[in-house]
């Protein structure tokens, strides 16, 4: 705990730092309201969040924030939501796999829970958790109720202890087929979603993953024998040859509606010679980001992810110099991008989809230190509501930061320029 009379000055790294910032418990109110009993002490805070230059100074009467050479405001930020258009090709190779793969995985799974009366129960949740997407064509289960399902299995399983029967076979097999469904289910998230070679790539992995698992002949692996039937197999191969069409027609130029908007919105950046960051939400993605840019669309970008390892930490930091020499102007990453790093000439950030959060939507726009646009890539409803949901949160955040910071009366911002990034808390 902190002693009030013993501080006379604190910093912290920015307005919510160790925070849960989706429920509004910021550490920075709780330790300014802990000295609000000492007139001395000074609370400086570093802050990335770009705020409206007028919200703070209508809404609460909080005014002198100072920014740059402008006294006035955090310079404001465009986000824009870019609606992607998806070809023809690209609904065929949906439809191809939702019918093929997708559909089949559910029914097979769903079929048989229906065949044992062991599992009326899974059945019921079942049906409750389902959801039908898509001109109810294409079902579709939410992960927490995956997660649910799973672990009420799980503990049907272990009910049994160690010896087997045929009703815990058949909650092992039904198991088994909703681990099966649930893969298919964010392959199918990821074709639509993020880019065709995440999900050649996903398969791939999954691929060599079955054939580690093979069953050899011991007999602590025989009953995994029961397990992998005549349909999972089935099922495996049906995705490997999708894989491989795929893969061939990506290999002849076939590009995701992505990745053919983000091409599009580089050749208008490059006319306009301004620095873009594009933010991926998985590696695979940034890679294929990268080959294309650098291989395909005539650009130079560098790319960065957050690996721990000191190699990969040592290309970060040579990536970002480079970039902010403007050796390139197309800086590409994961969420390692979202917070945190210094690029203080950025025009442009480009999401590949809508952020998780509020929060972290607030961060992104962070990076746009002198102002700019941030452009979020979307092509389903799903990602356009995601999108609004966070634009809502985000004005909420606002709202509730500045409340905070005018019920504690933390804020108070001295006029005289050096003392620009101080502020006084009065108990």
């Amino acid at each position: 705990k902190l002693d009030p009379d013993k501080i006379s000055l604190i910093v912290m790294d920015e307005g919510a730092i160790g925070s849960n910032s989706q429920t509004g418990d910021y550490d920075t109110f709780n330790i300014a309201s802990s000295v609000e009993n000492n007139n001395v002490t000074r609370i400086i805070i570093a802050d990335g969040t770009p705020i409206q230059h007028d919200f703070l100074e209508d809404e609460f009467n909080i005014k002198n924030f100072f920014y740059g050479e402008d006294p006035r405001f955090v310079p404001p930020t465009h986000v824009d939501l870019v609606e992607v258009p998806l070809n023809e090709d690209h609904l065929k190779i949906k439809e191809v796999f939702a019918v093929r793969i997708l559909k089949r995985n559910y029914s097979r799974f769903l079929n048989f829970v229906n065949d044992h009366s062991c599992l009326r129960e899974l059945g019921r949740l079942l049906n409750d958790g389902i959801e039908l997407n898509e001109g109810n064509e294409i079902p579709y289960m939410r992960h927490n109720v995956f997660q649910d399902l799973q672990s009420y299995l799980s503990r049907k399983i272990k009910g049994y202890g160690a010896g087997y029967n045929e009703e815990k076979i058949a909650y092992m097999r039904a198991s088994s087929c909703l681990a099966a469904f649930h893969k298919t289910q964010n392959l199918y998230k990821s074709l639509h979603n993020e880019d065709y070679r995440t999900v050649i790539e996903k398969i791939n992995f999954y691929r060599e993953d079955a054939k580690k698992r093979t069953p050899e002949t011991t007999l602590n692996t025989l009953l995994k024998v029961l397990l992998i039937d005549n349909k999972s197999k089935h099922n495996m191969s049906v995705l490997v040859r999708f894989a491989d069409r795929l893969q061939e027609r990506v290999d002849e130029g076939l590009l995701h509606p992505k990745e053919q908007k983000i091409k599009e919105l580089l050749e208008q950046i490059k006319k306009e010679d301004k620095k873009v960051l594009i933010i991926c939400d998985h590696i695979p993605t940034l890679n294929s980001l990268n080959f294309l840019i650098n291989q395909k669309f005539g650009h130079k970008a560098f790319a960065i992810h957050g690996g721990a390892t000191k190699k990969n930490r040592s290309r970060q930091q040579y990536a970002i110099e480079r970039f902010n020499e403007g050796e390139s102007n197309i800086l590409i990453g994961t969420s390692v991008l979202e917070r945190g790093l210094d690029l203080p000439d950025l025009d442009y950030v480009i999401t590949c989809s809508p952020s998780r959060n509020a929060a972290t939507e607030l961060q992104v726009r962070g990076r746009l230190r002198k102002g700019g646009t941030m452009m979020v890539l979307s092509n389903d409803n799903f990602e356009k509501n995601k999108f609004f949901k966070n634009r809502r949160k985000s004005h909420e955040f606002f709202r509730e930061r500045a409340g905070a910071i005018h019920r504690q009366r933390l804020l108070d911002l001295e006029s005289n320029e050096k003392e620009a990034y101080r502020s006084k808390f009065h108990g």
